[in-house]
């Protein structure tokens, strides 16, 4: 979490139970950094989306799943938000959340593009470029920008399209004759 430098401060200031003083500390990039490891110590966090490595330099897999077990071993004590934690019905309201997730998932997914279906890069539509693998609002904006295309090479100059992302769509890609 990204505090700014007053947040931070106030946050020391205030000394409570559940952001105890001296946890913020300045990252190498100059940002605020609240540290999570206290928090899911007491068990007021939860370990989710760890995406950069740890401050002391170790990957961010390693780092995430030490930070599982201090959330494991929070619950295991009862600690923090996991003393009211009702064990017995856990099971049935995690399936519930699955089930709401999955639904979640199939009502926003980008719908794709028929396994036999090709679109011409120059007269596509933006939703139908969408459709591609790995081409959402942005990129598909870049290309109805970058328009004429004389080959399906030429979608490498995109801004953001490389050659992974050009030889993954190329099978479903044409570009007509100009």
């Amino acid at each position: 979490m990204l505090l700014p430098n007053d947040s931070c401060r106030s946050i020391a200031r205030r000394g409570s139970a559940a952001l105890p003083g001296g946890i913020c500390r300045r990252a190498a990039d100059g940002a605020d950094w609240l540290s999570l490891e206290p928090h899911l110590k007491a068990g007021l966090a939860r370990a989710f989306g760890v995406y950069r490595e740890a401050p002391d330099g170790s990957p961010h897999d390693e780092y995430e799943e030490s930070l599982r077990d201090l959330e494991l071993q929070a619950a295991k004590r009862g600690a923090g938000v996991w003393a009211a934690t009702d064990w017995e019905a856990l099971p049935a309201e995690r399936r519930e959340q699955r089930r709401d997730e999955a639904d979640l998932h199939l009502a926003t997914k980008t719908p794709s593009l028929p396994a036999d279906t090709t679109i011409d890069l120059n007269t596509a539509a933006r939703d139908d470029l969408m459709k591609l693998p790995g081409i959402g609002e942005m990129l598909a904006n870049r290309i109805i920008e970058s328009r004429p295309f004389r080959s399906v090479d030429q979608l490498g100059k995109v801004p953001g399209i490389g050659p992974v992302t050009v030889e993954r769509i190329r099978p479903h890609v044409t570009v007509a004759s100009q």
